[in-house]
């Protein structure tokens, strides 16, 4: 288990009024939530499983 994964409040100067969280790597953004549980929850699974937003995607997997 990692600490390597955080949010952070995604400010857009087009919609500011619009609440979304960012989650980031370092300095690299890899997703952005609409709510801080959804976030929260992401970087837990992200910080248990590195590759947990690769689970799930083979053909076989989206077929079965």
């Amino acid at each position: 288990m990692t600490k390597n994964f955080t949010y952070k409040r995604h400010v857009r100067t087009t919609r500011p009024d619009l609440n979304l969280f960012k989650v980031i790597c370092g300095q690299k953004l890899i997703t952005i939530c609409r709510s801080e549980e959804k976030a929260i929850e992401m970087c837990e699974n992200l910080n248990n499983d590195f590759w947990f937003l690769d689970r799930g995607q083979t053909r076989k997997d989206r077929w079965g």
